[in-house]
Protein backbone atom coordinates (compact mmCIF):
# COMPACT_ATOMS: atom_id res chain seq x y z
CA UNK A 1 0.00 0.00 0.00
CA UNK A 2 3.11 2.56 1.06
CA UNK A 3 6.16 2.77 -0.23
CA UNK A 4 9.54 2.45 2.00
CA UNK A 5 10.96 5.69 0.99
CA UNK A 6 14.66 6.79 1.87
CA UNK A 7 14.69 10.65 2.68
CA UNK A 8 18.02 12.80 3.51
CA UNK A 9 17.90 15.45 6.13
CA UNK A 10 20.62 17.20 7.53
CA UNK A 11 23.20 14.97 5.27
CA UNK A 12 21.63 11.68 6.78
CA UNK A 13 19.77 9.19 5.55
CA UNK A 14 16.39 8.23 7.16
CA UNK A 15 14.22 5.26 5.99
CA UNK A 16 10.51 5.91 6.89
CA UNK A 17 7.08 4.39 5.82
CA UNK A 18 5.25 7.36 5.35
CA UNK A 19 2.15 5.18 6.78
CA UNK A 20 3.74 5.47 10.19
CA UNK A 21 3.73 9.15 10.12
CA UNK A 22 -0.26 9.65 10.12
CA UNK A 23 -2.04 9.50 13.23
CA UNK A 24 -5.80 7.58 12.74
CA UNK A 25 -8.49 10.50 11.94
CA UNK A 26 -11.16 10.91 14.11
CA UNK A 27 -13.87 12.38 11.64
CA UNK A 28 -16.97 14.21 13.19
CA UNK A 29 -20.56 15.20 11.94
CA UNK A 30 -20.79 18.75 10.58
CA UNK A 31 -24.43 19.37 12.85
CA UNK A 32 -22.20 18.20 16.06
CA UNK A 33 -22.02 21.06 18.73
CA UNK A 34 -18.34 22.07 19.58
CA UNK A 35 -18.81 20.81 22.85
CA UNK A 36 -19.35 17.31 22.04
CA UNK A 37 -16.57 17.27 19.11
CA UNK A 38 -13.89 19.11 21.96
CA UNK A 39 -14.74 15.74 24.33
CA UNK A 40 -14.46 13.60 21.77
CA UNK A 41 -11.10 15.27 20.67
CA UNK A 42 -9.98 15.33 24.49
CA UNK A 43 -11.50 11.97 24.75
CA UNK A 44 -9.17 10.36 21.48
CA UNK A 45 -6.58 12.42 22.39
CA UNK A 46 -6.01 13.78 19.15
CA UNK A 47 -5.66 17.69 18.53
CA UNK A 48 -7.66 17.96 15.63
CA UNK A 49 -11.00 16.36 13.79
CA UNK A 50 -12.00 16.67 9.97
CA UNK A 51 -15.43 17.38 9.56
CA UNK A 52 -18.02 16.00 7.55
CA UNK A 53 -20.98 18.02 5.67
CA UNK A 54 -23.54 16.50 3.55
CA UNK A 55 -21.37 13.29 3.53
CA UNK A 56 -18.38 14.94 2.39
CA UNK A 57 -14.78 16.22 4.31
CA UNK A 58 -15.18 19.71 3.94
CA UNK A 59 -13.22 21.15 6.79
CA UNK A 60 -11.17 20.39 9.85
CA UNK A 61 -11.57 22.07 13.23
CA UNK A 62 -8.79 21.93 15.65
CA UNK A 63 -8.06 22.63 19.42
CA UNK A 64 -7.17 26.39 17.99
CA UNK A 65 -10.26 26.81 16.46
CA UNK A 66 -12.39 25.62 19.71
CA UNK A 67 -9.51 28.10 21.70
CA UNK A 68 -9.84 31.40 19.61
CA UNK A 69 -13.05 30.77 17.82
CA UNK A 70 -15.50 29.74 20.65
CA UNK A 71 -14.00 29.72 24.38
CA UNK A 72 -11.84 33.00 24.00
CA UNK A 73 -14.98 34.87 22.91
CA UNK A 74 -17.48 33.56 25.11
CA UNK A 75 -19.61 31.63 22.96
CA UNK A 76 -21.54 28.46 24.29
CA UNK A 77 -19.90 25.48 22.78
CA UNK A 78 -23.49 23.69 23.12
CA UNK A 79 -25.40 25.82 20.95
CA UNK A 80 -22.79 26.34 17.91
CA UNK A 81 -22.24 23.41 15.44
CA UNK A 82 -18.27 22.70 14.64
CA UNK A 83 -19.37 23.31 11.01
CA UNK A 84 -19.68 27.14 11.78
CA UNK A 85 -16.23 27.27 13.24
CA UNK A 86 -14.02 24.91 10.87
CA UNK A 87 -11.20 25.71 9.01
CA UNK A 88 -12.29 25.46 5.20
CA UNK A 89 -11.27 24.08 2.42
CA UNK A 90 -9.77 21.33 3.52
CA UNK A 91 -6.17 21.38 2.32
CA UNK A 92 -4.94 18.05 1.91
CA UNK A 93 -1.89 15.52 0.52
CA UNK A 94 -1.66 12.20 -1.43
CA UNK A 95 -0.35 9.60 1.30
CA UNK A 96 3.03 8.82 -0.68
CA UNK A 97 4.47 11.95 -1.25
CA UNK A 98 7.73 12.24 1.26
CA UNK A 99 7.90 13.78 4.56
CA UNK A 100 9.60 16.87 3.36
CA UNK A 101 6.63 17.87 0.86
CA UNK A 102 4.56 17.98 3.87
CA UNK A 103 6.61 20.29 5.63
CA UNK A 104 6.63 22.27 2.92
CA UNK A 105 2.75 22.25 2.15
CA UNK A 106 1.61 23.36 5.61
CA UNK A 107 4.64 26.27 5.88
CA UNK A 108 2.64 27.26 2.95
CA UNK A 109 -0.39 27.11 4.24
CA UNK A 110 0.62 28.17 8.08
CA UNK A 111 -0.94 24.70 9.11
CA UNK A 112 0.36 22.25 11.82
CA UNK A 113 -2.46 19.79 10.28
CA UNK A 114 -2.34 18.15 7.34
CA UNK A 115 -5.00 15.24 6.15
CA UNK A 116 -3.33 12.20 3.86
CA UNK A 117 -5.40 10.72 1.70
CA UNK A 118 -4.98 7.14 -0.20
CA UNK A 119 -7.24 7.90 -3.48
CA UNK A 120 -10.76 8.92 -1.77
CA UNK A 121 -9.92 7.25 1.50
CA UNK A 122 -8.56 9.59 4.47
CA UNK A 123 -5.72 7.74 6.25
CA UNK A 124 -5.08 9.99 8.72
CA UNK A 125 -3.69 13.10 9.70
CA UNK A 126 0.28 14.05 9.47
CA UNK A 127 0.99 16.67 11.91
CA UNK A 128 4.06 18.73 12.96
CA UNK A 129 5.22 16.66 15.25
CA UNK A 130 5.42 13.62 13.25
CA UNK A 131 7.28 15.50 10.89
CA UNK A 132 9.96 17.02 13.34
CA UNK A 133 10.32 13.43 14.45
CA UNK A 134 10.95 12.11 10.93
CA UNK A 135 13.69 14.52 10.16
CA UNK A 136 15.35 13.73 13.71
CA UNK A 137 15.15 17.75 15.05
CA UNK A 138 12.60 16.87 17.74
CA UNK A 139 14.88 16.46 20.64
CA UNK A 140 15.25 20.25 20.91
CA UNK A 141 11.80 21.04 20.54
CA UNK A 142 9.90 18.12 22.56
CA UNK A 143 9.42 19.85 25.50
CA UNK A 144 8.33 22.70 24.44
CA UNK A 145 5.53 21.02 22.00
CA UNK A 146 4.64 18.88 25.03
CA UNK A 147 4.02 21.47 27.21
CA UNK A 148 2.03 23.41 24.76
CA UNK A 149 -0.10 19.77 24.15
CA UNK A 150 -0.73 19.62 27.82
CA UNK A 151 -1.61 23.70 28.42
CA UNK A 152 -4.37 22.99 25.39
CA UNK A 153 -5.72 19.41 27.04
CA UNK A 154 -5.75 20.76 30.61
CA UNK A 155 -7.65 23.96 29.72
CA UNK A 156 -10.35 21.93 27.34
CA UNK A 157 -10.53 19.90 30.48
CA UNK A 158 -11.42 21.77 32.57
CA UNK A 159 -13.80 23.40 30.50
CA UNK A 160 -15.85 20.94 31.08
CA UNK A 161 -15.88 20.07 34.43
CA UNK A 162 -16.95 24.01 34.71
CA UNK A 163 -19.04 24.55 32.12
CA UNK A 164 -22.73 23.30 30.67
CA UNK A 165 -21.99 20.27 29.74
CA UNK A 166 -20.07 19.06 32.75
CA UNK A 167 -22.83 19.86 34.95
CA UNK A 168 -21.92 23.62 35.88
CA UNK A 169 -23.48 26.78 34.03
CA UNK A 170 -22.18 28.16 31.24
CA UNK A 171 -23.02 31.84 31.95
CA UNK A 172 -20.09 34.06 34.13
CA UNK A 173 -17.91 31.15 35.54
CA UNK A 174 -16.88 29.61 32.03
CA UNK A 175 -16.29 33.09 30.31
CA UNK A 176 -14.15 35.00 33.48
CA UNK A 177 -12.33 31.31 33.90
CA UNK A 178 -11.13 30.66 30.53
CA UNK A 179 -10.54 34.33 30.25
CA UNK A 180 -7.85 34.65 32.91
CA UNK A 181 -6.38 30.99 31.80
CA UNK A 182 -5.66 32.75 27.94
CA UNK A 183 -4.46 35.79 29.30
CA UNK A 184 -2.52 34.66 32.31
Amino acid sequence: MFELRTLCFLGGALEIEIKNLVQKPLIVDGNATVADVAREIVDKGVGEAPVRVDGKLTGIVTEHDILNKVLVQCIDPCSIAVKDIMTSPLITIDASPDVEEAASMMVQHGIRRLPAFNDEELIGIITGVEILQAMGKLEAQQASLASYAKCSTRLLQSFYSNCCCGGGSWEGVCCKNVSTRVRG
